[in-house]
């Protein structure tokens, strides 16, 4: 990328027209820095990519049952 994501989630955070939007960062980093910079820029979520199968297996269970909630 040419542009970094935390990088990217200051410029929408000033952006007027953008401020607002929810944004979820999807990670493979564990950072305990990047993960206070982008909650000091109002984060909805910070998600860190699983190492192997069995967390994507995980993870997918847990999307699954988000998405089966009701609304």
């Amino acid at each position: 990328p040419k542009v970094d994501g935390l990088v990217l989630l200051e410029r929408i955070r000033e952006s007027s027209r953008l401020r607002d939007v929810p944004v979820v960062i999807w990670s493979s980093t564990r950072s305990s820095r990047d993960y206070e910079t982008a909650s000091r820029l109002r984060i909805n979520d910070f998600i860190v990519k699983p190492a192997d199968l069995a967390g994507w297996t995980r993870l997918a269970e847990q999307i699954r049952v988000v998405l089966e909630e009701p609304a």
